[in-house]
């Protein structure tokens, strides 16, 4: 685990600097521009979607067979040349069906304002744009094969996260128009790509060269691999996405990028869970292969453990602070509505992180055409359920349309892995931290606190954190989060004794 808390130490700083940023522009910039911001929210989701639909699984192919053709030339048998051919094939595929039905999609991607009026038609950018995130996530899955995820994570999220309020803030000041602001956005994500690709040169990994016998070789199993994946990609991207991009075709811009702030507000409690899911990964697949399950059950229950203890406080501290929050921002009406979106997804989020990496589990086992039925099934549902609950509920409805399908797309992987592994994420220390979590929350949103709103959430998140922090270190919960207490501790004695 010493080469998984580090680099997940890392990462997640750098996810946090980019996530504080990201929520000041939460606060601050995107409620101003709310209608803009739909019509980003719109795009991005539509492009994911499509890139389901083009990754083909590259990043999992390129984890899941790396082991088997790394060398020391850092060559590694033209594996990359295969992936980046594997990826130009399938967006010249898309290309002709996206020419082909141009007058039908480029009605079916435009977005409205709240009278109903077209606002903005997103057609010529979506296809590229799934490209570029399909480069994106295979370039920054290939570095963590060299357990490197914090410089790429930088040049990913941070990047794009500095960026797209920066571009906001030029709308609102009628620096650039909408348009401008659209394809900025889109450009932003070819800077991504060349980025990464210049990482890898870095590190003397981006050796471009035809791919050998060896490679070759395995071609019918990639091949097979990749087509199921496409088929998972497709559910998950439905099952993830699918809640944006139906508002947006289903509402108006305005609730759309509402909803989508509501996303943004608990994805704070998802920066852990990337960074130990990007670099367990690679060890998941190693493990697989040498069979060492002692060692998968091992990190499978700690990261469950880990995970469940960091998410559970910072929901706490989000929550629990919303109603006062929502009294000192200059847009604070738009928050009021998502009070119910950020419990219901927040929830969702936390039995996500209970479960552990149930996803590496399967995806890098042999397995892996289960999770693909798990995830078709479920991105159905999610779609249907969308369909059902957008029209009824609006943002509610979409939140518990994505609530039901995340669960029991979880709970599905869970019993999968029970009977497959035989064993499962939960021990006796996560029902400790549960009961805590439980009553913490209770007791903190019934403290009554009478003073301002910052008075008031000065004085609960403190007093949140101190709970948490005092559990954490006298309970016998989590080891790896007292040790990292400890660590903490003694570099803040040595800055004090530097000075």
């Amino acid at each position: 685990m010493g080469l998984v808390k580090r680099q997940g130490i890392k990462r997640s700083i750098v996810d946090y600097a980019g996530v504080s940023i990201g929520m000041i522009s939460v606060f601050f910039v995107y409620p101003l521009v709310i209608e803009a911001y739909g019509v980003i929210s719109f795009l991005r989701s539509s492009a994911i979607l499509l890139a389901a639909f083009a990754a083909l699984g590259l990043d999992s192919i390129g984890i899941r067979f790396f082991p088997e053709f790394r060398d020391e030339t850092g060559k590694h048998n033209g594996f990359l040349t295969l992936l980046l051919l594997i990826a130009s094939g399938s967006f010249l595929f898309l290309l002709v069906f996206w020419i082909g039905f141009k007058e039908d999609l480029t009605h079916f991607y435009t977005v409205k304002n709240e009278e109903g009026i077209d606002l903005m038609n997103c057609y010529a950018l979506v296809l590229p744009l799934a490209f570029f995130l399909v480069l994106i996530k295979m370039l920054t899955a290939f570095c963590s094969n060299f357990q490197r995820i914090v410089i790429p994570g930088i040049i990913n999220d941070f990047f794009i996260k500095v960026a797209v309020p920066v571009l906001c803030l030029l709308f609102f000041f009628n620096w650039i128009d909408l348009a401008r602001l659209i394809q900025s956005y889109f450009w932003i994500h070819l800077v991504v790509v060349v980025g990464l690709l210049i990482y890898l040169r870095s590190l003397k990994q981006l050796r471009i060269t035809w791919p050998t016998a060896k490679v070759w070789s395995k071609i019918k199993e990639i091949a097979t691999y990749a087509s199921f994946n496409i088929l998972g990609n497709v559910g998950a991207a439905l099952t993830q996405q699918m809640d944006v991009f139906m508002m947006g075709n289903l509402t108006d811009a305005r609730n759309t990028g509402s909803y989508d702030l509501g996303l943004r507000l608990i994805s704070p409690l998802n920066i852990p869970q990337r960074a130990i899911m990007s670099i367990t990964g690679p060890l998941v697949a190693d493990g697989i292969r040498r069979e060492d399950w002692p060692y998968i059950r091992d990190m499978y229950q700690r990261a469950a453990l880990n995970l469940l203890a960091f998410a559970s406080g910072l929901f706490l501290l989000l929550f629990l602070n919303l109603d006062d929050l929502s009294l000192l921002l200059p847009k604070g009406e738009v928050f009021n509505t998502l009070k119910p979106v950020v419990f219901i997804l927040g929830m969702v989020g936390l039995f996500d992180m209970a479960t552990s990496f149930n996803g590496h589990l399967i995806t890098y086992s042999k397995y892996y055409k289960a999770n693909v039925v798990f995830i078709v099934f479920l991105g159905v549902l999610n779609t249907i359920l969308n369909l059902l609950l957008i029209p009824a509920y609006g943002m509610v409805g979409a939140a518990l349309a994505t609530a039901i399908s995340m669960i029991g797309f979880n709970v599905a992987k869970l019993f999968f892995v029970r009977i497959k592994f035989g064993f499962w994420p939960f021990s006796t220390p996560m029902l400790y931290l549960i009961g805590l979590a439980l009553g913490f929350g209770l007791f903190f949103w019934w403290l009554p606190l009478p003073f301002s709103a910052i008075l008031n959430i000065a004085i609960r998140s403190v007093l949140i954190i101190l709970a948490f922090a005092l559990s954490l270190w006298y309970l016998p919960i989590s080891a790896d989060v007292r040790e990292l207490m400890e660590e903490g501790i003694a570099q803040i004695k040595k800055l004090i004794g530097k000075n």
